[in-house]
């Protein structure tokens, strides 16, 4: 253990867009695109807690459960004895990640503010192909205030399957 290499690259683009309605309102939107990938340095694999996913308190918050979390998976029986089989997350190599969110300020004094969000990512291994239908989608809404303390965050999220929107997950956070 503590012998592993391995690099990551990461890149996060954001772009910000003011909308000023009248003289003292002002909301923004923002796009993000986030391409990641981690790689091997010495002939030995990524270990899998190392790898990538989506899934957090910070992207693709439907898919915050550790069932729905975005990854690729491996089928492991349950036991010795056992006649069922689990599938878990040992995360892939590529992740791409968007969204777009609009914030709109409730108490400017207060930093408080009211944002709307749609995200889409990816995971993908070695032996997958980069496929549009892979990416995996969400929308949500959720107060987001900052504090001289941290950060709090109170969201809803919706994961998009087939057009429809899927089983809400709630996330609270504080901090960054």
């Amino acid at each position: 253990a503590g012998n592993v290499q391995f690099g990551q690259a990461e890149m996060a683009v954001n772009y910000y867009l003011p909308v000023t309605i009248g003289d003292d309102f002002k909301t923004n939107f923002r796009f993000a695109i986030e391409p990641t990938m981690v790689y091997p340095l010495s002939g030995q694999p990524v270990p899998y807690w190392e790898r990538l996913n989506l899934g957090t308190l910070y992207n693709m918050k439907a898919y915050y459960q550790q069932d729905k979390v975005i990854g690729p998976r491996i089928e492991v029986v349950n036991g010795p004895f056992a006649t069922s089989v689990d599938r878990i997350v040992v995360g892939g190599n590529r992740r791409l990640y968007g969204a777009g969110e609009y914030f709109i300020p409730l108490i400017p004094e207060a930093n408080l503010r009211l944002v709307s969000f749609w995200e889409s990512g990816t995971v993908l291994d070695d032996r997958e192909s980069f496929e549009l239908d892979k990416f995996k989608h969400d929308v949500g809404f959720g107060l987001r205030w900052q504090t001289p303390i941290a950060p709090f965050r109170f969201e809803w999220a919706w994961p998009l399957e087939k057009g429809r929107l899927g089983e809400q997950e709630f996330i609270f956070s504080v901090g960054n």
